[in-house]
């Protein structure tokens, strides 16, 4: 082990040179370790390797946001993003053809009607705390029914229209292809060339600190 030798010198006063006015002079011979040093060089070169993994970390970030730019940018996923709203749009136009005439029957007014009047005696009841919890449990239950009779009312109604099946299916279809462009791109990462310098610099930084432990 490497060590720094110190020479401390001391002035020693006894009684007696102090009666007389001399000053006797003592030297005495240190050694310090250099182990702190060493630690010192230790720490900054711990500091470098940890620098080094953020640094190549914020390399494969900004290949990430780029790659990720163009992707987003790309005509392909504008068009299939574009064809998706409208396929969207034109199967919620032919649902509410579908359900028109059935939402203009006396039947389902009153079905509407039953749980607006249902969602105020609920609502007014938790409200003020006039309703007993046996009040309030049957008043959610016949909501409940109340929803369900407009829900299959219109299930039905959707259902027996023809021509629903080939607008929600063109839907499906653009929903298919923007996830498909979407699952591509996610793929094409692994083997583009900037990515994998930037992995590769990762790795290396990483495996510079656990060869070091």
């Amino acid at each position: 082990m490497r060590s720094a030798i110190l020479i401390a010198t001391a002035l020693l006063l006894t009684p007696l040179t102090a009666s007389a006015g001399a000053i006797t002079v003592t030297t005495r011979i240190v050694q310090r370790s250099s182990s702190s040093s060493s630690a010192s060089r230790d720490d900054a070169a711990g500091r470098a390797m940890l620098k080094n993994v953020a640094s190549a970390q914020s390399d494969i970030n900004r290949v990430l946001n780029e790659l990720r730019r163009d992707h987003e940018q790309s005509a392909e996923l504008r068009e299939a993003r574009s064809a998706l709203r409208t396929a969207q749009m034109n199967y919620q136009d032919a649902c509410n053809v579908a359900l028109e005439p059935v939402r203009s029957s006396a039947q389902y007014k009153q079905a509407r009607e039953n749980i607006l009047t249902l969602e105020r005696k609920l609502t007014w009841g938790r409200y003020d705390n006039h309703m007993s919890d046996e009040q309030i449990a049957t008043t959610a239950s016949a909501l409940l029914k109340a929803r369900l009779v407009v829900t299959t009312m219109e299930s039905q109604a959707l259902t027996a229209d023809p021509n629903l099946p080939t607008v929600r299916y063109a839907m499906m279809d653009a929903n298919g292809r923007l996830v498909g462009l979407q699952r591509s791109f996610n793929q094409s990462i692994v083997s583009d060339s900037q990515y994998l310098q930037a992995r590769a610099r990762l790795d290396d930084a990483r495996s510079q600190i656990s060869g070091s432990r």
